[in-house]
């Protein structure tokens, strides 16, 4: 059995039209690749703050593991160190916040020890503005910020 010509016309024809529909298809696609990859560094451009942010904590806690902990623990027959490097970079990084922490718990304390004047006040005066004056002159006096602990 011999296909005819028109046939083989009809079918030479069909897949023409098919290998140039899939080219069409396939620069659609790039062009779409393309419009994702311009995307994602336009926002990588806006995100990089955040990046940059992350990237010093994986630094410091690469540097940690590489030069502190890794060696040593591995000469110890140890072969999982990224716990020990995690809580020594966090115990580092904690003991850098130790000052705002005492601040913090300074204020705090303070503030607690005015909370009777502050009660008294209330009792003393029924006008909220005249409260507000009094109080304000109770913080200025103990020479403390109610927002300093936040």
């Amino acid at each position: 059995i011999i296909p005819d010509q028109h046939f083989l016309a009809q079918t030479s024809t069909w897949i023409a039209d098919s290998s140039a529909a899939v080219v069409d298809a396939v620069d659609v696609a790039a062009d779409a690749a393309s419009d994702v990859a311009a995307t994602a560094v336009s926002t990588a451009d806006e995100n990089s703050w955040w990046e940059s942010y992350i990237q010093l904590y994986k630094n410091g806690l690469a540097y940690v593991h590489d030069n502190i902990v890794d060696e040593p623990l591995k000469k110890a027959g140890f072969t999982q160190t990224w716990g020990v490097s995690i809580f020594l970079f966090t115990a580092a990084a904690r003991a850098c916040l130790i000052p705002f922490s005492i601040s913090q718990n300074r204020s705090s304390e303070y503030m607690k020890a005015l909370k009777p004047y502050q009660k008294k006040i209330k009792e003393k005066y029924a006008d909220e503005n005249m409260q507000n004056k009094a109080i304000g002159k109770l913080y200025e006096d103990a020479e403390q910020n109610p927002l300093a602990g936040c």
